[in-house]
Order: C-alpha cells, then sequence, then structure tokens
C-alpha cells in the first residue's frame, strides 16, 4: 500500500532538514512537529489556531513554530508547504520572524509576489534548481538575514550518528559515549539545542525517512522496515501524532526528489576519530 490522496499532480523536494510540498491539501487533526513550516494557499486562504490560544484567519499565508501545536484549515485547492528545521540558516530566519509566537501571518504582498514561482511547479515537475529558488523567494522576504547560532559540535555528531543507524536499537547511553559526554548530561545538552529528547529526535529522523521511502514509491511496509519502525502501523501512529494523519492519508506525490548532496549525514558530518 503507497501513499493516498486524490491526486498525483503533486511535488516533493528533500534537502536534509528542508522540505517542499506544492499540491493538494491534506486534511490534518491538530499536531506539532520538529521543523517550523510555512504554508502557503496557492489560489485561497489559510486558518490557523495554536495550542496556546493563537489565531490567525483568512491569511494568505502563516508561519508556524517549531514544536507549536497546531490545526489549519485550508480553503484552496493547491498549497505550498515549506518544513524547515530550526538549526538550518532558513530555520534561523524563520524564527527571528516569528519571535516569542508560535503562528504569524505572512504579509501579503509577499505571499501574492512568489506563488507564482510554486504554481511553475505544477503538474509534478522535478526540478530541484526551481523549487529551491521558489522557496528562496519566499524565506528572503522574511526575517532578518544573520545565520542562526551554531549548536554545539556534539549534538550536530548525535545527530548525523542517528541518521546512520536508522534501523538499529542503539541505547542513548552509546550515543553520548560516542560524543565524549555522560548520558545525563548528553540529555540535556541536546534538549538545549534541539528542543526535544533524544529519542523523540530519533523518531523524528526515522519517521523523515520513512516517508522519503514511501514518497519514492515503496509500500508503508517497506518504507517503515527501512526506517528502523517496528511495524507499519507503528509508522503509521508517528505520522499522525507527528503530522495529524496517516501515511495512507497523505495526498500522493507525483514526482518526489531528494537531493543527495544534502542528506543528513553530509550535513552533520561525524569527526574522524
Amino acid at each position: 500500500m503507497g501513499l493516498g490522496g486524490s491526486t498525483a499532480d503533486s511535488s516533493c523536494y528533500l534537502w536534509g532538514e528542508k522540505c517542499l510540498f506544492v499540491g493538494c491539501p491534506p486534511e490534518a487533526e491538530a499536531h506539532s512537529h520538529y521543523v517550523l513550516e510555512v504554508c502557503l494557499p496557492l489560489d485561497g486562504w489559510i486558518d490557523a489556531w495554536t495550542g496556546d490560544g493563537l489565531e490567525v484567519r483568512r491569511a494568505a499565508g502563516v508561519v508556524l513554530a517549531s514544536h507549536a501545536f497546531h490545526q489549519v484549515r485550508f480553503d484552496t485547492r493547491r498549497v505550498a508547504l515549506v518544513f524547515v528545521g530550526p538549526l538550518t540558516d532558513w530555520g534561523g530566519r524563520l524564527q527571528r520572524f516569528l519571535g516569542p509566537r508560535n503562528v504569524r501571518e505572512l504579509p501579503r504582498t509577499l505571499a501574492r509576489r512568489t506563488i507564482p514561482g510554486f504554481l511553475g511547479l505544477l503538474p509534478g515537475r522535478r526540478e530541484l534548481g526551481v523549487a529551491e529558488r521558489a522557496c528562496v523567494a519566499l524565506l528572503s522576504g522574511i526575517g532578518g538575514s544573520a545565520p542562526p547560532p551554531a549548536p554545539d559540535p556534539r549534538v550536530l555528531q548525535a545527530m548525523s550518528l542517528v541518521y546512520r543507524s536508522l534501523d538499529e536499537e542503539v541505547p542513548v547511553r552509546r550515543f553520548a559515549r560516542e560524543v565524549g559526554l555522560h548520558e545525563r548530561r548528553f540529555g540535556s545538552l541536546f534538549r538545549h539545542h534541539v528542543g526535544m529528547a533524544f529519542r523523540q529526535y530519533r523518531r523524528w529522523i526515522r519517521l523523515r525517512a520513512g516517508l522519503a521511502y514511501a514518497f519514492a514509491g515503496e509500500s508503508l511496509t517497506t518504507a517503515a522496515h527501512e526506517a528502523g519502525f517496528a511495524d507499519s502501523a507503528h509508522f503509521s501512529r508517528t505520522c499522525r501524532r507527528t503530522f495529524g494523519l496517516p501515511p495512507s492519508a497523505i495526498p500522493t506525490v507525483g514526482a518526489f526528489t531528494e537531493d543527495p548532496a544534502s542528506r543528513l549525514e553530509i550535513l552533520y558530518p561525524v569527526e574522524p576519530e
């Protein structure tokens, strides 16, 4: 069984901790996830609510914070969803735009100006360069230009080790030992820089990998196994908690492209011993 949804006229592009989906908007329950998110309706509006009571209605686009419990409702047939890791350059820009808020409306002039770039990716085009230029045009109008502060290199090393051991049940203490820290100190340092517990981050990376396998055409059973989940049911439960819907309900992706030069083990290289 592959991904579900009503149309294959959609595209998904993955660059490490940056992802763009363009196509039919999913109908998701309230959820939260590690990445920041930009929601840009391509021919309509969006409403958004967050767990702390913030609300945006009939917006031309919204930015949602990392770990923000939220729900959105689209009044549009097509949407561009940009997912960005908090530790990336794009993530730093979005966090500066949000400030202390969990949701903020995009300026209407910026949203309207950048919509044509995303419409050019429909239906199902595979050009990574075109997709990245569309994202840059949107994100360059948001926030400041200063890069985000660099995390502790031991945290980046641990992030890379997670990606390299997806299908292994490696205990946390071994990751701590690999980066030269006691387990408690490692857990505290990781949470400080990443905003979530190490076990939660490992589950997030497994979900990211599982969805990439599924978007590339693998069955949910195969995707779950390759990403290190116990079975497809575990994979589906994790996806539902994280994105508000199971993988089988995600709109079908007609074109999936991953940049092999920006895989996480390359972004966060392990220092040689």
